[in-house]
């Protein structure tokens, strides 16, 4: 005995394709471009004027925390997941992160919008980070 296909069964199979397609979807957007979160003045290269940092950096980018930890040497985080104010201005960020040997690493900083734009880490609140302007190319 052999089971018809209905017009009507084919709709639900569509519908339900549909439906797993679109979940899939909003899924790997969210799961892959957490930094929607970020507002565009947190992307970009931080320095800072102290002197136990002089040659140290961060750069924030759409997927990925580049730290620089002195001379030559850069550690890379992936980005995973980011708390932000509810404004996405100004308050405490906490993005979480993995780096290639899956160890995880929490950057934990309290954003300030200003001229020039600042950052503080939780745990070392009275050292400043800037973010470096970047210059207009071209002649």
């Amino acid at each position: 005995m052999t089971t018809k296909k209905t017009p009507h069964r084919k709709t639900r199979i569509k519908i339900f394709a549909l439906v797993v397609v679109f979940v899939l979807v909003v899924a790997a957007v969210y799961y892959f471009n957490p930094a929607a979160q970020l507002p565009k003045r947190l992307i970009g290269l931080w320095t800072t004027s102290h002197p136990k940092y002089k040659d140290r950096y961060f750069k924030i980018e759409t997927k990925k925390i580049i730290v620089g930890t002195g001379g030559f040497n850069v550690d890379v985080y992936v980005i995973r997941d980011i708390e932000a104010p509810v404004s996405n201005e100004d308050g405490l960020y906490v993005i979480d992160c993995q780096n290639s040997h899956n160890d995880s690493f929490r950057f934990a900083f309290n954003s300030m919008a200003g001229e020039p734009d600042e950052i503080r880490f939780q745990h070392q609140k009275q050292i400043v980070w800037n973010k470096e302007k970047v210059e207009p190319s071209g002649p």
